[in-house]
């Protein structure tokens, strides 16, 4: 749908230093209708391009891959070149339904003729001039900045980049310009595996945890601004809830990085951690997941109490019937309720920032090994009651390769009516956790009730009420280091 912008100037604080860039260079999200005019000072080129109309989609989907194989450009739709010496001539503005039609047409281009599809931005803008029809009066900005993803090969087989004002197909025979796509896409995937391997590392302390690694697909806002601190400050040490304490209590910056934890009686180690790299656009969560002993020999003196704080006391006939006298059980419902409101905070701060890139997840869960999941659903006592209580034989990697951000799981937009609680984000984690689960050797019909991943079979009722509980009432937490977890780190 159409962002009709018509907020005043003060509702929307910029950074200063966006005056200073380029227009066609500027995140949409920072342009004014009233700065439309200095579209007419531009020259079509190796950055803008003009178009009356939109064309055919197969032209579309060439503009847009050879800004992103290039050096990123703007497209106008609704301008007209002077043929010329290619200035901006006039406009030609459309209907806000034209508007419409014309979005939703570069988003079926960009995903039926690229692959992979690049990021770009698009919106459409009601021009402020006088003299406009009251019912043509619109016009559509489409920024596609430099991939970071590339090559984007075309339907058509071509590899198209950006020559002077048109879209180009690469030469085959032009080695250096392929290898110079190649190699930048190349450079930063192993950048991102290295820098999460780096962060994730930093937390690794023999406690029975979950990491949650999130990427953008591309690059967009500016990494040094005062907004961005300012804006992840604000979320970090929001409550999520009217009658919760924030989940966070300190904010600190630490070489490219904001760092957001819950220091309490826990201490440091066992701490929860947001910490968000801006100059990658890089976000690593450190859960670590509630455990608690089990102990045959005196589950009676010493267990009962704890597990009946902890809601875990229907656990306890299963655990009789087991073979291990001596185990720790690792309660999941904490973690996927703060998962819940991490993810919410996150979606919340990229939105505000302006920042609509696609956002992709990763997981695992570290120092699990020989260690007993549990969760109180129906679906958990069910399996557990026909097969035996799980159980986590090894630690196992992130769910999928950290230098292919394609293939992790794909973050959905924010949905505030779907939230179930004020601050969570109930779509995403279920989403996301029934796939930790299974790496953690949790089926799905333990983690959520459900035989497939997909967010339309998921039933949520359970986990919701739990959800409740946790929000309204003191909880047991406690966590204690896993015997068997790894002890040399590489």
């Amino acid at each position: 749908m159409l962002n009709e912008k018509n907020d005043s100037a003060d509702q929307h604080p910029k950074n200063h230093r966006l005056n200073k860039v380029p227009f066609y260079q500027r995140p949409l999200s920072q342009i004014e209708e009233t700065e439309l005019f200095e579209i007419e000072k531009l020259e079509e080129g190796w950055f803008v391009e003009f178009k009356r109309e939109l064309p055919e989609s197969s032209k579309v989907a060439r503009s847009i891959s050879s800004f992103a194989n290039s050096h990123g450009g703007l497209v106008v739709i609704g301008a007209v070149e002077n043929q010329k010496n290619r200035n901006f001539d006039s406009w030609k503005l459309m209907t806000k339904h034209q508007a419409n039609d014309s979005i939703e047409r570069i988003r079926n281009a960009s995903i039926a003729h690229l692959t992979p599809s690049p990021f770009y931005e698009i919106e459409a803008f009601k021009h402020p001039g006088d003299g406009n029809d009251e019912e043509k009066c619109w016009l559509v900005l489409l920024r596609i900045p430099k991939g970071t993803n590339g090559p984007y090969l075309h339907s058509n087989g071509c590899v198209y980049v950006r020559v002077g004002d048109s879209a180009a197909p690469m030469p085959l025979n032009d080695l250096g310009q392929m290898e110079r796509i190649w190699s930048e896409t190349a450079k930063r995937k192993n950048d991102l595996k290295e820098r999460i391997e780096f962060l994730s590392d930093q937390y690794l302390n023999g406690l029975p945890s979950f990491q949650f690694v999130i990427a953008a697909d591309e690059k967009l806002f500016d990494e040094n601004s005062k907004e961005a601190f300012s804006l992840f400050k604000k979320h970090a040490l929001s409550q999520h809830a009217n009658s919760t304490k924030p989940l966070f209590n300190r904010i600190q910056t630490l070489d490219n990085s904001y760092v957001a934890r819950l220091i309490n009686q826990l201490g440091g180690p066992a701490s929860i951690v947001w910490d968000f790299d801006r100059s990658r656009r890089l976000h690593i969560i450190h859960l670590p997941i509630a455990t608690h002993l089990w102990e045959r020999s005196n589950y009676q003196e010493s267990i009962g109490d704890k597990f009946a704080s902890a809601g875990l006391e229907k656990l306890r006939p299963f655990l009789l019937n087991q073979t291990n006298d001596r185990c720790i059980i690792c309660n999941l419902l904490p973690s996927l309720y703060f998962l819940s409101i991490v993810l919410y905070k996150i979606k919340a701060f990229h939105k505000e920032l302006g920042d609509h890139a696609l956002l992709r997840l990763n997981a695992r869960a570290v120092d699990v090994k020989n260690t007993i999941p549990y969760l109180d659903t129906k679906r958990y006592f069910s399996e557990a009651e026909s097969l035996g209580v799980p159980q986590i034989f090894r630690d196992l990697d992130f769910i999928s390769p950290l230098n292919q951000l394609s293939s992790w799981i794909e973050l959905s937009e924010l949905d505030e009516s779907q939230a179930g609680l004020n601050g969570i984000d109930l779509s995403n984690t279920f989403t996301v956790f029934i796939l930790a689960g299974i790496s953690l050797g949790v089926s799905a019909y333990i983690s959520a009730g459900v035989s497939e991943t997909s967010r339309e079979e998921i039933e949520i009722g359970e986990l919701v009420r739990n959800f409740s509980i946790m929000a309204s009432t003191a909880f047991s937490w406690t966590n204690r280091s896993n015997p068997d977890a790894k002890k040399v780190r590489f």
